[in-house]
């Protein structure tokens, strides 16, 4: 007996299955189990392209999911008879259908589809929904038996949590190629860069401040987190984390060296849309910097780019190689307040609201020489 109760916690496990708690094929045999059956698929199928995929399914043999990929995708004669004018109503996302709905027992009987697919596996009735259109998904329940109406019903509860799921599940490995994508870049750069979360806890470190962090001399790590040797700097990066995971600006800060090597130059940054559910809880980025090491910048590229002139970009690349206003002038031979003149234009160029926004943008988006 299908109880509500056993339905909604089919639907949370489809949910637990699209954030990776759970297998797709550990919910697909909870699903052939309360359809009173023993196989099920998830299938992507783009008819006209003649291209099948089934990412997960289960009480298949591997053999018969590859046969069914390279040979019998183009014999479906179900698939076939659903994706006729007069039958393409039944292929909406959400919508319950059965086999003998719209398949003519003559046509699915005397196919090639049943007898060397089906029939082996004592199949005899199908059970599906399209949970996307775009993408052609859908998921269906292999019946020896017809469904009976209370097989409906409850395909017709689950099918918007099935479809809800695939959404979610979808959305996350988009977000996680992101973050892969933007890892594998941080890897590349020669600073030491890392991703906290809203605790300040390390999420990710590339090599450059693995490599710092060992050393030892000016910033460390204890249990997950980053600090510094230095009481001081300590507090400050914990307090430019907390500011940046709240929404505010972070923090950009030198941190001592007990070897008396020059000071490490630190950057702490918001990461994260300010109209998220949660905006006090943003993910934070840090980058730290050695001084003695020069940061290399496109000076072309970057007039090109943001339209800046050549004090502007001379002013924006010592910026991010952690200078002063004040040293920038004194290097430059002009006045501090011509300096912060200049600032105001590069911020307004780059569309930037303050120092550490333009510092992190010419960080991650310079091209070295």
């Amino acid at each position: 007996m299908t109880t509500l109760r056993r339905l909604d916690a089919l639907a949370a496990s489809c949910y637990d299955a699209a954030l990776g708690h759970v297998s797709w094929a550990s919910v697909l045999g909870d699903i052939a189990s309360t359809f009173d059956s023993t196989h099920a698929t998830l299938l992507q199928q783009r008819w006209l392209e003649r291209e099948a995929r089934v990412p997960a399914q289960h009480g298949f043999a591997a053999s018969t999911i590859a046969a069914y990929e390279e040979y019998f995708k183009d014999r479906n004669v179900v698939l076939q008879e659903l994706h006729k004018v007069s039958n393409l109503h039944l292929s909406r996302e959400g919508v319950v259908r059965t086999n003998v709905m719209f398949c003519p027992d003559a046509v699915l009987l005397s196919s090639e589809y049943y007898n060397d697919f089906l029939r082996p596996i004592s199949v005899r009735h199908l059970l599906s929904t399209t949970l996307s259109e775009r993408d052609a998904v859908q998921i269906t329940v292999f019946q020896e038996k017809a469904s009976t109406s209370r097989h409906l019903r409850a395909m017709r509860y689950l099918a918007p949590h099935l479809r809800r799921a695939l959404q979610v599940h979808d959305r996350l490995k988009e977000a996680y190629a992101y973050r892969s994508a933007f890892e594998d870049y941080l890897e590349g750069i020669a600073r030491g860069a890392a991703l906290l979360d809203a605790c300040g806890a390390v999420i990710y470190a590339n090599a450059a401040l693995r490599t710092i962090v060992a050393a030892r001399d000016g910033v460390v790590s204890a249990s997950s987190m980053l600090s510094a040797n230095d009481a001081v700097a300590a507090r400050r990066l914990r307090k430019a984390v907390a500011s940046a995971a709240s929404g505010g600006p972070g923090g950009r800060f030198a941190i001592p060296r007990p070897s008396g090597a020059a000071p490490y130059h630190l950057l702490v940054s918001p990461l994260g849309s300010a109209d998220a559910i949660a905006p006090n809880r943003r993910g934070v980025l840090v980058i730290i910097s050695d001084p003695t090491r020069t940061e290399s910048f496109d000076v072309p590229l970057l007039s090109e780019i943001y339209g800046f002139t050549p004090a502007e970009c001379q002013i924006a690349c010592q910026l991010a190689n952690g200078h002063s206003a004040e040293g920038i002038a004194d290097a430059m031979g002009i006045a501090v307040g011509t300096v912060r003149t200049h600032l105001k234009r590069v911020l307004h160029k780059t569309q930037t609201h303050r120092q550490t926004d333009l510092v992190r943008l010419l960080l991650l988006g310079r091209t070295l020489p």
